[in-house]
């Protein structure tokens, strides 16, 4: 199996690389700092994988369309795309695929508070989400600091998930109410159908990282928003199963074209990139 790579950062290093050396594949890798587009051993690969900057996917999708490349199963990571035209265009580009074919990794839909969320979304009458984290791109410089940013970084997670579990009731864009932005935070509420939504992020300082929900007859939960973690305090009876997985089951899944929570379809893109626009307008 062939796989062809655009971006050799930290993601491919620390995730990708490790998929994709278990299962067998031959790597070609696409990165100014490696080699560069003109001598590609093939025209024809299993999966491709997007992971060079955000700013830089729509010119990625753009390449694969020109070069007539050849490909089954196409992964990139979040944001996907930066703009509405950029979503519209790459729709257009690829308009004889799948849209299970072109997926983002949702890796935030696997953890148990967005799966319990999800199981009682219709009990649900507003979220709190709290999270906090000391990471390394409070240390990046300002270039390119739009994409960069926090929540261009982790909201488009958050953002996913909520909606996500939220799908199965709620339909609709979100309105947004008020948002505070800075590089390595951000406060955005908004409403999504019935439901209001609050979510505050920091990548320079620790939050008790919780998600918290209002029911409509006035009960409440709060969730730990570790991945697979345990409910601390909740008033419903419900605990969701989780299945086993892990990611390289979880990519095998969209390999062989099966329906996984760690990845989200191309249709599912939208109402994310409308969600980061409202709140960066």
């Amino acid at each position: 199996m062939d796989a062809l790579v655009f971006g050799a950062g930290t993601i491919y290093r620390e995730f990708y690389r490790p998929i994709l050396k278990s299962l067998g594949f031959r790597q070609h890798l696409v990165d100014p700092r490696l080699d560069s587009h003109s001598e590609l051993p093939s025209r024809d690969y299993d999966v491709v994988l997007v992971l060079s900057p955000p700013q830089a996917h729509f010119e990625n999708f753009q390449f694969l369309y020109e070069q007539k490349i050849k490909w089954k199963r196409l992964i990139v990571e979040k944001p996907a795309l930066v703009t509405r035209q950029q979503f519209l265009k790459t729709v257009g580009l690829f308009a004889h695929k799948k849209k299970s074919d072109i997926c983002t990794v949702s890796p935030r839909r696997l953890s148990l508070a967005f799966s319990f969320l999800r199981a009682n979304a219709l009990l649900v009458k507003s979220i709190e989400l709290k999270y906090g984290i000391q990471s390394k791109w409070t240390q990046m410089s300002a270039s390119d600091a739009k994409y960069n940013s926090c929540v261009y970084d982790l909201g488009t997670h958050f953002f996913d998930a909520v909606q996500f579990a939220l799908s199965n009731c709620v339909s609709g864009s979100a309105v947004v109410e008020y948002s505070k932005l800075s590089f390595n935070a951000f406060k955005v509420r908004y409403t999504i159908g019935s439901c209001n939504v609050s979510i505050s992020v920091s990548r320079a300082s620790y939050y008790v990282n919780y998600l918290s929900i209002t029911y409509v007859d006035g009960a409440k939960s709060i969730l730990p928003l570790d991945l697979n973690d345990t409910v601390f305090s909740t008033g419903q009876p419900f605990m969701p199963k989780l299945d086993t997985t892990n990611a390289i089951s979880e990519f095998l899944k969209f390999l062989n074209g099966e329906d996984s929570l760690l990845f989200s379809p191309m249709d599912q893109f939208y109402p994310i990139i409308e969600l980061l626009d409202s709140v960066n307008d």
